[in-house]
């Protein structure tokens, strides 16, 4: 029996290892093949070279393989997921992707806690609370000082006779030239004026302005804790301050 050989193409015997024309060495039964490409046939008593089949992809081979390897990789996914197959197809809202990487980050949540919800609408509050009472703090201190230099610019009809006049103009040069010290306040409670000063002789005096005669006047005054009659105050004291 002859084959045919699959280098030069040349008519050799079937148990010949080496063809005889070209030299080459003839690998297993059958006809041998080219490395590279052609075959040689000996179809209808002539030796006729064929090209090898090549490994052909059809687009359908390809959608195929790319199909097959998305399907590997869910099927690791929802082995790393916990998740069978049989439960992925009943769980059509089933992520494979997500859940494997919420399984990557150790604490993974879409809901915040009650605590923080409550902490969230508190905080806000706390800050309107605060910024509400820093501009009450302004408005209290505002408004004692216009009270105060009020106070310190009124004057009193003290009535005096013939020939009497008064050194100071108001209460505020009169306070200043007879304490040594002292300190002007206002009270939000009772929404008065008061002064606390010290004399040279070291006497501590309180005075609270308030009105009298439709006129700016001491209404009580306290001298090293006693007080002082009322009807004394402004003739005797105040008025010995003025002058």
């Amino acid at each position: 029996m002859k084959k045919v050989c699959g280098y030069c193409g040349a008519v050799i015997d079937d148990g010949a290892k080496i063809c005889t024309n070209c030299g080459k060495m003839i690998a297993g039964k059958g006809s041998a093949q080219k490395e590279g490409g052609l075959q040689f046939s000996n179809y209808g008593g002539s030796s006729m070279p064929v090209q090898n089949k090549p490994d052909v992809r059809t687009p359908y081979m390809s959608k195929a393989n790319a199909k097959h390897a998305r399907q590997e990789a869910d099927n690791r996914a929802y082995q790393r997921a916990g998740q069978s197959a049989q439960q992925r197809r009943t769980d059509n809202g089933y992520d494979p992707v997500r859940q494997a990487q919420q399984q990557r980050v150790p604490f993974v949540t879409n809901s915040s806690s009650g605590k923080e919800k409550s902490k969230s609408k508190i905080m806000p509050l706390i800050g309107k609370l605060v910024k509400i009472i820093l501009v009450l703090f302004i408005l209290y201190a505002l408004f004692g000082f216009i009270r105060v230099m009020l106070v310190r610019s009124a004057d009193y009809d003290f009535k005096l006779g013939e020939g009497m006049k008064l050194e100071c103009e108001n209460y505020g040069e009169a306070m200043d030239n007879y304490f040594e010290k002292g300190k002007w306040r206002y009270h939000l409670k009772g929404n008065c004026v008061t002064y606390t000063g010290e004399t040279k002789s070291g006497e501590e005096y309180e005075l609270t302005f308030g009105k009298k005669n439709k006129q700016t006047a001491v209404t009580k005054l306290v001298i090293d804790g006693k007080a002082v009659d009322k009807d004394k105050i402004m003739d005797i004291y105040i008025m010995g301050m003025f002058m």
